[in-house]
């Protein structure tokens, strides 16, 4: 059963002014901190649902915060996908697994390009996208280059088809952006 909250505040002001207030989402950041900088898309002030806004901007400390984080997983990727063998000594977990370690450090390498999208101000969707991409493609190479250790004749296709999927997201939505 879903439950709900609702909450009453009262607004001492006619409703065709608060409605004027509302769809002048230009001047949104005048009046709420949540929002820093709003983008004008439709010339129709009525077009309330036609309109982006941006949340307030990163702080400085969030956003050394990311980039620390983001060159963490970046670091840890590529020395894992590119030396299996260092990284898993370095980590000490037995027994070694070249795979694994090769699957770890694409899923890796995936969340840093994704925090490194995030930290350079991509929207929400393409940051998601790219760090997909990146993640399956390089899963998709771990497969190929570790076959002869296991899995199935299907997965690297299956793999590479996932991982073009996400770029043909990729290219529509920043295509959709552009036009």
């Amino acid at each position: 059963m879903t439950s709900s909250r609702h909450v009453a505040v009262p607004i001492a002001a006619p409703a065709a002014t608060v409605w004027r207030v509302l769809v002048d989402v230009e001047r949104w950041p005048q009046w709420t901190a949540s929002m820093s900088e709003v983008d004008k898309l439709e010339p129709d002030p009525g077009a309330l649902m036609d309109r982006r806004a941006r949340e307030a901007r990163r702080t400085p400390v969030v956003s050394a915060l990311v980039a620390i984080c983001a060159a963490s997983m970046l670091v840890l990727g590529a020395w894992a996908f590119a030396a299996p063998r260092s990284f898993a000594d370095f980590i000490d977990y037995a027994p070694y697994n070249r795979h694994l370690v090769h699957d770890a450090g694409a899923f890796q390498l995936g969340i840093g390009a994704a925090l490194a999208g995030a930290l350079a101000g991509w929207d929400g969707l393409l940051v998601a996208l790219t760090g997909f991409a990146v993640a399956s493609g390089l899963h998709t190479l771990s497969h190929y280059g570790d076959r002869h250790a296991g899995g199935h004749a299907s997965d690297v296709p299956n793999l590479g088809l996932l991982t073009l999927l996400g770029l043909c997201a990729i290219y529509l939505h920043i295509r959709r952006r552009k036009s």
